[in-house]
């Protein structure tokens, strides 16, 4: 593999005409002995590694080295790529049956894919079984796979990868399910600093992670029954989230500003914010890629003329 062989010396290469040591490029990723090893070629980096080293260049190494050591690069890119489908479907039970088989195959025994297992255990442990302890366990375990310490301790760490970050945003969630609010706000006020400070080189999922971050803590402010400051939340991301072009984020906001008016008295907007979400739902139905079930609208359709109806 002729790129095994280069990596380290592209390192050093990439390192030394940004004008960093070792010991400034080092610093919060691994110690100096290590990175001196991979530049030598003597030791080769994890994906996970890769992504640190990354992030401190302002280089993304990955496009260099990219996923040549898999067993079959294909099916492992082809099968996250159907992951995130589904988990932006919010169709968990299928995710669910997928990761049971992925964790039986070769292709996905790698400490970074192996992270993503976890994840979407943690996901799954949540959303289709309900179980908190469960997905607790999952995501320190994912969050583990990469670093030195358990996610109750994460920001003992200098730097994150965007996998990390992502098992963050899951966590921030987990604790308003919990009802640790306070700590909730702080983890997502932490999130988002991390996130301001995230490199451009992954700018794409920087943009994603700020439209769950910022969904989170309005979902948590709403929790709180601070009704204005949600709704404020949710209005000053709406122009961002309509660019991104993504339906199902998108029917989320309005779904939230729908009952975050509700709560403010305010059923005409309400009503708007509603009609926007159905809208953007059927449309989505129609949609292969993001598909939302008949039955799940109709049941929010049935719990939003509930809450109408309470307020004329």
């Amino acid at each position: 593999m002729k790129r095994k062989k280069t990596l380290g010396k592209f390192i050093r290469h990439i390192r030394t005409s940004r004008g960093l040591s070792q010991e400034e490029m080092a610093f919060g990723i691994c110690s100096t002995r290590h990175l001196s090893s991979i530049e030598n070629d003597s030791t080769y980096p994890s994906i996970v590694l890769i992504q640190l080293l990354s992030s401190k260049l302002g280089f993304d190494l990955s496009k260099y080295y990219s996923y040549s050591y898999y067993i079959n690069p294909v099916f492992v890119s082809d099968t996250i790529e159907k992951l995130d489908v589904l988990f932006k479907e919010s169709k968990y039970h299928e995710i669910a049956t997928l990761i049971t088989e992925l964790e039986k195959n070769e292709d996905f025994s790698s400490h970074e894919t192996l992270q993503l297992i976890y994840w979407y255990k943690a996901v799954c442990a949540l959303e289709v079984n309900g179980n908190i302890n469960e997905s607790h366990v999952e995501l320190d375990k994912a969050f583990k796979v990469s670093a030195t310490v358990g996610i109750n301790e994460a920001f003992k760490k200098e730097v994150f990868t965007p996998q990390e970050v992502q098992i963050l945003i899951t966590y921030s969630k987990l604790m308003i399910e919990e009802g640790r609010l306070d700590e909730a706000i702080v983890l997502i006020e932490e999130l988002e600093q991390i996130l301001k400070s995230m490199s451009k080189i992954w700018i794409e999922k920087k943009h994603i992670y700020r439209i769950k971050l910022t969904y989170n803590k309005a979902h948590l402010l709403f929790a709180t029954k601070r009704f204005k400051e949600a709704k404020e939340t949710l209005e000053k991301m709406l122009d961002f989230v309509i660019n991104s072009n993504d339906f199902i984020y998108l029917s989320n906001y309005y779904f939230l500003l729908g009952m975050t008016y509700c709560e403010l008295k305010e059923t005409e907007k309400a009503n708007q914010f509603f009609d926007y979400f159905f809208d953007l739902r059927l449309i989505a139905r129609k949609d292969k890629y993001i598909g939302s079930s008949y039955n799940h609208i109709k049941d929010k359709y049935s719990y939003i003329n509930s809450k109408i109806e309470r307020l004329i």
